[in-house]
């Protein structure tokens, strides 16, 4: 659902601060234009080129400390201070929210911070000379200027009965009916929280008082009630503001696991996606290059398809904190086999996960788990699987022996992708398969061939047990990477891909 929010339609923001928006020039950080959280350094350290002018902006405040605001919209003290980032990760400055492409933009937002002193959020924004001189002239002039904020959530939360509403159409009678307004059977005032809320644009409104007649034209011809009751008190919930406006996630943002992962999961999870469907190109027997080559020679060969750790091995490891053991393995560069990691997580031995239905069928959907996280996460907690972000941590594990560190470099030796030790695995491997891997088209025959006898719990499960695996091996190339310095490249990608592509 996408949110229209303004920010002087929180009437006690407004009253209280007078002016949510100053200009800055380069060669003026006047104190005007600061506060106690964006202090006249910060800006100074955001200080505009010769191209561009600079933007203070006051964008929201705090539900605990302003309210909701005038379209029934509330945004807690915690959910500025989680998402406030979104505004610089995913957003740009734009001109009356055309903001489907940043290449429409009319400057940047270089900086965001949480006033936790103030409750509020505030943005510093460039503003390119050319492309918007009419906002700089205005705000030179002293008139003041409207901007509104687009943010994308997968759900609101109801004020006075706490339903969760993926769209306006879910909304209770008093949220169609009277948002704003006190509702004597709650006791309570209708609005809705926003909790986790993702910002994608914030832009300069020329005329808001026209577009709010035209929200209530536009809603007076497709619902008579919401158009009463903006008409009477004034409020028109955000989502419907957006829907009005025609304001359309980004394709970037869209996707429901970058919603769930957090950004630096999500920018590995996009990376893993696109190198499964390099994998799977690149495996037809038309492929040429030296991708292909490394793919067809190298790759394909990195890991034994018949491996899984021992019983009484993972035993071992389930007596270590789970942390420690994902620490442990992700600096060794080494991740566990599909049925050895159920096995470590259920409890069940990996020749029962071998026999198992939902087991089985969710191994036919890891060629794909990536690209199918993209479009729909099912998993909702990005850190189960990470690792200690210390040595400290691990080495303070009372389980953590010099028998279950030799037990590491001997499941590392197995499984690592570090590689020089993966070429040397590769070439053994490749010697002594007695047949090759099975190719993405065979691996799709026989996903299509299981799916038809199994049921439909089967599936789902089947699909949750591929997802938490993917989201595993999300986490485990997080650490490598930012702990451990490992490359991700076309190689430790393929090499990764390449386990997903047997299914003994």
């Amino acid at each position: 659902m996408n949110k229209l929010i303004r920010s002087e339609d929180n009437e006690q923001l407004l009253s209280e601060l007078g002016s949510l928006i100053t200009v800055v020039e380069p060669n003026q950080m006047r104190k005007s234009a600061a506060s106690n959280a964006m202090s006249r350094k910060m800006l100074a350290d955001h200080k505009p080129d010769k191209d561009h002018f600079l933007v203070h902006v006051i964008a929201m405040g705090d539900f605990e400390t302003y309210g909701f605001n005038r379209n029934a919209d509330a945004f807690t003290k915690q959910a500025n201070q989680d998402y406030h980032h979104t505004f610089v990760s995913d957003g740009h400055f734009f001109r009356e929210h055309k903001n489907q492409d940043p290449k429409f933009s009319i400057g940047d937002i270089v900086a965001s911070i949480h006033n936790e002193d103030m409750g509020r959020t505030e943005l510093a924004v460039w503003g390119h000379k050319k492309k918007a001189s009419d906002v700089r002239d205005k705000l030179h002039s002293g008139e003041p200027i409207s901007v509104s904020m687009s943010c994308f959530v997968d759900h609101d939360v109801d004020s006075c009965t706490e339903k969760k509403a993926k769209t306006p159409m879910d909304y209770e009678p008093h949220m169609k009916h009277s948002p704003g307004q006190y509702i004597p059977q709650f006791q309570k005032y209708a609005f809705v929280f926003n909790p986790k809320p993702r910002f994608f644009d914030v832009s300069y409104v020329k005329k808001p008082a026209d577009r709010i007649a035209h929200y209530l034209d536009y809603y007076l011809n497709e619902d008579g009630d919401m158009a009463k009751s903006a008409a009477a008190g004034g409020v028109i919930p955000g989502a419907l503001l957006a829907k009005a406006a025609n304001i359309v996630t980004p394709p970037s943002i869209a996707a429901d696991a970058l919603y769930k992962l957090g950004l630096r999961k999500a920018s590995i999870l996009k990376k893993a996606a696109a190198a499964e469907k390099l994998y799977r190109d690149h495996t037809t027997t038309e492929a040429t290059g030296d991708l292909a080559e490394f793919i067809k020679q190298a790759a394909a060969y990195t890991f034994d398809p018949e491996y899984d750790l021992a019983e009484e091995d993972l035993n071992k490891l389930r007596e270590l904190q789970p942390e420690t053991m994902f620490y442990e393995l992700n600096k060794r560069a080494a991740v566990l086999p599909y049925f050895s990691f159920l096995s470590y997580a259920t409890n069940k031995p990996v020749k029962e996960l071998r026999k198992d239905a939902s087991a089985q069928l969710g191994r036919c959907y890891l060629p794909s788990v990536f690209e199918d996280m993209m479009e729909d996460c099912k998993i909702d907690d990005d850190t189960i699987f990470d690792g200690h972000k210390s040595a400290f941590m691990s080495r303070i594990d009372m389980a953590n022996t010099d028998k279950v560190q030799s037990l590491m470099d001997e499941v590392s030796d197995k499984l690592t992708v570090e590689p020089e030790k993966a070429k040397s695995r590769t070439i053994r491997i490749r010697i002594s398969m007695s047949r090759s891997p099975k190719s993405s088209e065979e691996t799709k025959e026989e996903t299509k061939e299981q799916e038809k006898k199994a049921s439909a719990e089967t599936v789902s499960t089947a699909k949750r047990f591929a997802q938490i695996y993917g989201l595993y091996k999300i986490a485990a190339i997080e650490q490598m990477q930012e702990q451990f310095n490992y490359t991700l490249d076309n190689q430790l990608l393929m090499r990764l891909c390449s386990q997903h592509n047997f299914n003994p």
